[in-house]
């Protein structure tokens, strides 16, 4: 069993890996989390990823990315932060939980979709978020994984052009400009 974190230097929100970061290139940001971050002290009125008060780094793995802090107002009271991020890291995430990926995939495949894909092929991986409030950095780390039954052949299929040709036919992903090696990313 992994044991926890010893290097935690920020405020850290483990985020459960779903759907919603391989579709959207963001995750909503939990009230809480919000909260302990003081989002709506840097955020609050940057509601379009254009406004340049929006824009934050992402690390991951010594790579920086661009992202972007959102607000929207579902009432004149309530209001909602979004963690947008590059369809770089996007397919970063994708080549970094497989499994997760995969589950997608396939659950998309489905045609009857009422079934419960995680409880169907139940294991779970998360993304530890911290975020650096003085310096504007959120810092990526997938420290809980799910490994693959077959490494050699996930290998292969995660960075199989076909698996992404499968992805981007199911709808969510606009063409990014990517195109998959074995083992990372490269121009088209």
């Amino acid at each position: 069993m992994k044991l926890e974190r010893k290097k935690v230097k920020f405020p850290l929100w483990r985020k459960k890996v779903d759907s919603s970061i391989f579709h959207y290139n963001m995750t909503p940001i939990p009230k809480w989390a919000c909260n302990m971050w003081k989002i709506d002290i840097c955020f609050k009125d940057c509601f379009s990823k254009t406004n340049p008060k929006s824009e934050v780094t992402i690390v991951l793995d010594r790579e920086t990315y661009v992202g972007w802090v959102t607000c929207s107002k579902r009432s004149k009271r309530v209001q909602e932060y979004r963690l947008w991020y590059s369809n770089e890291l996007q397919h970063r995430l994708k080549d970094i939980f497989p499994m997760s990926f995969m589950r997608d995939i396939e659950y998309r495949l489905r045609r009857n979709k009422d079934t419960n894909i995680e409880e169907e092929i139940p294991f779970w991986e998360f993304l530890d978020i911290e975020y650096d409030y003085e310096n504007r950095i959120f810092h990526f780390s997938a420290y809980y994984t799910q490994k693959p039954s077959f490494p050699e052949l996930f290998k292969r299929l995660i960075g199989s052009p076909m698996l992404h040709k499968i992805d981007d036919e199911l709808g969510d992903n606009p063409p990014s400009g990517f195109t998959r090696k074995a083992g990372g990313l490269g121009n088209s």
